[in-house]
């Protein structure tokens, strides 16, 4: 009778150690199950920030270009507008001279 009660106590206790185990078991599934998915989404994460940083790029270089564009036409314009100014005063300046007379012209 004894001997079975021992025995009766070691297999409950048998069965506790292993109902625990199996516990522990669906526990640590369950934790790296959501260790994966916290690696997925860190990874997406990376990924998004990557691209975000490629965009930011693509807009700083976009922003320069257009800024380039911006004094490159200005420059041409401001360019442009002294050429006018500089024949404006070369066509005045032989305009002058044509209708002086010139002392030293014999005619």
């Amino acid at each position: 009778m004894r001997t079975s009660m021992v025995v009766s106590v070691l297999l409950l206790v048998i069965a506790a150690l292993a109902w625990r185990l199996y516990c522990q078991t669906i526990e640590s599934q369950e934790l790296a199950v959501k260790v994966d998915a916290a690696n997925a989404y860190s990874r997406q994460l990376e990924l998004d920030i990557l691209r975000l940083e490629e965009a930011l790029q693509n807009a700083q270089a976009n922003t320069l270009e257009n800024k380039l564009k911006r004094t490159n036409e200005q420059f041409l314009n401001g360019f442009d507008s002294l050429v006018d100014e500089l024949k404006e005063k070369l066509s005045d300046e032989l305009n002058d001279k044509t209708t002086e007379p010139n002392p030293n012209d014999p005619f």
